[in-house]
């Protein structure tokens, strides 16, 4: 007769060989999958974009990266946030989802040079946005010589 314990045991074991057992951490990367992704950067006490347009209504992922050696806290009261990110390290913020409107944010040890902002955008906004950044990326840069294929000969 198998005792409860060992039914247990087996289900672990075969939860584990067939990757249904998660870590934490997976299981938050498994429920991340969909979320926009956006990249802010610290590098000489001043973010970097210092705009950055998300989508309203969606939650959206904010990974922030420290170029400086200090740290630097992201802080926004607007939008209920504070990360501290040590010096040449990275952090992670969840934001939203939010309403369409602008949401300032701040660098607590640097708050004179550290500024910037979360634009959402509804929907029609986003769109554009996102076809304007498409368009954008399209152009060749400025001061950019075009690509010479040379002659086949």
């Amino acid at each position: 007769m198998t005792s409860w314990r060992d039914g247990l045991s087996l289900l672990y074991k075969v939860l584990l060989t067939t990757g249904l057992l998660l870590s934490p951490a997976a299981l938050a990367s498994v429920f991340a999958v969909g979320i926009l992704t956006f990249e802010l950067r610290i590098n000489q006490h001043l973010f970097n974009p210092s705009t950055i347009h998300v989508p309203a209504g969606q939650k959206v992922k904010l990974m922030i990266y420290n170029d400086d050696a200090s740290p630097e806290e992201f802080e926004s009261f607007a939008m209920n946030r504070e990360k501290v990110v040590l010096g040449r390290s990275k952090g992670m913020v969840f934001l939203g989802p939010l309403a369409p409107g602008v949401y300032p944010f701040s660098g607590e040890y640097n708050p004179d040079s550290a500024r910037g902002q979360v634009i959402a955008l509804d929907a029609d906004a986003w769109a554009t946005h996102l076809k304007q950044q498409q368009s954008q990326q399209l152009k060749p840069a400025q001061g950019a010589m075009p690509l010479e294929v040379p002659d086949a000969d």
